[in-house]
């Protein structure tokens, strides 16, 4: 069976997430007739956590929606409410960032580091310390249950941990 051509328009706040040479207009990918749009969308580089909504010709659409030939598919950032940001900001690095944990500190930064911590303590602490999570590991973004072990991250006034790459806010 032939594959069908899906056109991805990547929002703005996840071009980061794409490869430099993807970076400009939409991205065709192939599709096979069992792939997903949450697939092609993974498949690009963009972890569906960081995905709000998905919009096929203008409609939402689910992740586990099967691709058409020639759909156009708008990808959205998830929207996170804003947390009352602490004065300085604190910090929670996971396992691959001792460094920048030590240079962080060296600045006068709260920057709490354990190289022992799992994704699931390290989401847990973030949310009870109201810390910004900075991690290398798209696993950890990738992890859906991770974030949704935590309820209030979509709410208004949540305060849920802000996931960010490292270098990037979130």
């Amino acid at each position: 069976m032939a594959q069908a051509e899906v056109t991805l328009r990547v929002a703005e706040p996840l071009l980061f997430f794409l490869a430099p040479q993807r970076r400009a207009g939409p991205v065709v990918v192939r599709a096979g007739p069992t792939d997903s749009l949450g697939h092609l969308v993974e498949s690009v580089g963009v972890p569906l956590p960081e995905v709000g909504r998905l919009l096929v010709a203008g409609r939402p659409a689910d992740s586990r929606h099967r691709a058409g030939a020639r759909d156009v598919v708008d990808v959205l950032p998830v929207l996170r409410p804003q947390t009352t940001p602490t004065d300085p900001p604190r910090f929670l690095l996971d396992v691959h960032l001792g460094a920048l944990a030590r240079r962080l500190r060296l600045l006068g930064l709260d920057a709490a580091y354990d190289n022992d911590a799992t994704d699931d303590d390290l989401v847990r602490r973030a949310a009870a310390e109201r810390r910004v999570l900075l991690t290398q590991d798209r696993g950890l973004l990738k992890r859906r249950a991770a974030v949704d072990a935590l309820p209030d991250l979509q709410r208004p006034g949540g305060t849920g941990p802000q996931v960010g790459r490292r270098g990037r806010a979130a």
